[in-house]
């Protein structure tokens, strides 16, 4: 009977309209993304060619004429300026070379070394996090991540490509998109495919009267189709991602590595670590479904409440979106609770997991098991909420209110 009755909820979960819409909003928006979007993206690590050529044309020149003017020395206000230039020229024009080859080996031993040597005044000078309150601060945690990075494929056996210094393989996209917004998106799905499953019986009551089922019964297979709904076609949107950003820039290897910052004390490599792309997808798909049920049975319990499918939307949403009404980079408590004891604090999952929340905030609270026991404990809460309340509001009254 339990069986049946779960092939039924499923069966209408997965037919419902809206749910078909959003699925196919969710691919539009991944596929432009995908095949419009990332092709110009760049970054502070993308090597643009013909920019750079122009630049060394132009430093071939202005070195040429200092030569010719015999302004190689060394002076007071700028120092050995010749041999620095004549230095960034040579690395650059060896980084063309290689990058012209397709030897992203070679490319990434000069590019290190350049970086390790002055290059960071290329983080400097750019406008990146220009709208953070820190943007030194973020500029140097960038430089560092990625020193480390280019480092870690340096020792590692796998074939280096472009796209992995880009981050563009399939496991980095992946690692970059559960760091970013893109995971409240991924969470939003579950609160809008669960915001009906309840509601949309009050306008066909029939349909279950052949299923004598307990009532709270009822409600746990009911959020157990939506649950296995939900991670099924998450699954299958970020398959589809994997499978076209796979052909387009390979897939990455599962040991690659990914510096996180250990000690917010300090500003330099001791401060950081490695963790394996493998060790951040496990964790990260261990957190996800424990969010994906807690918005779940939440909205059930909104759901008997209130018995609007747009207010359960809107609340669970809020829910969702809460954090952003009172988090800043130095907002560390809330009524002077730490904020490691707020279930939505870990809705941003791969910051959780790389402990970039911390860096944020600068703090060490913030922490894959905190975030365990947190949304663990909140699930157990709306679990005793929940039986409370279909103790009051039986099927029948649920129904006939």
């Amino acid at each position: 009977m339990k069986r049946s009755l779960f092939k039924h909820e499923f069966k209408l979960t997965f037919f419902s309209k809206k749910n078909i819409l959003f699925i196919v909003f969710l691919l539009v928006l991944l596929l432009s993304y995908i095949f419009m979007i990332l092709p110009n993206e760049y970054n502070i690590e993308s090597f643009q060619k013909e920019e750079v050529s122009h630049t060394v044309q132009d430093l071939k020149s202005t070195q040429e004429w200092r030569r010719e003017m015999g302004y190689t020395g060394i002076y007071p206000m700028t120092g050995a300026y010749f041999a620095s230039q004549q230095n960034y020229l040579d690395q650059y024009q060896k980084m063309i070379t290689a990058y012209e080859n397709e030897n992203y080996e070679r490319y990434l031993h000069i590019r290190t070394n350049y970086l390790l040597n002055g290059g960071f005044k290329d983080y400097r000078e750019s406008n990146l996090f220009y709208q953070e309150p820190l943007p030194g601060k973020d500029q140097q945690h960038l430089y560092h991540k990625n020193i480390l990075r280019f480092h870690s494929y340096l020792n590692d056996e796998e074939p280096i490509t472009y796209s992995m210094i880009q981050e563009r393989t399939a496991l980095q996209k992946i690692q970059q998109f559960l760091s970013s917004n893109f995971i409240y998106l991924m969470i939003f799905a579950a609160i809008y495919f669960s915001s009906d499953i309840l509601i949309r019986d009050r306008s066909h009551q029939t349909l279950l009267q052949g299923f004598p089922t307990p009532w709270y019964s009822l409600l746990n297979i009911k959020s157990l189709a939506a649950f296995a709904y939900t991670l099924l076609m998450l699954i299958g949107v970020l398959g589809v991602g994997v499978v076209l950003l796979t052909l387009t820039h390979g897939f990455g290897y599962l040991d690659m590595k990914i510096p996180f910052k250990t000690d917010f004390r300090l500003f330099y490599f001791e401060a950081y670590d490695y963790m394996s792309m493998k060790e951040f997808l496990l964790k990260s798909l261990a957190l996800i479904p424990i969010v994906v049920y807690l918005f779940i049975r939440f909205n059930l319990l909104v759901s008997l409440l209130i018995k609007n499918t747009w207010a359960v939307l809107f609340i669970g949403t809020a829910l969702l979106f809460s954090e952003r009404l009172y988090f800043d980079r130095s907002t560390r408590d809330l009524f002077g609770i730490d904020l490691s004891y707020f279930p939505q604090t870990f809705f941003d999952i791969g910051k959780v997991v790389t402990l970039e929340k911390n860096y944020l905030i600068n703090t060490d609270t913030i922490t894959f098991t905190q975030g365990l026991i947190v949304l663990i404990i909140t699930i157990l809460i709306i679990e005793i909420l929940l039986w409370v309340t279909t103790r009051f509001i039986n099927q029948r009254s649920f129904f006939q209110s």
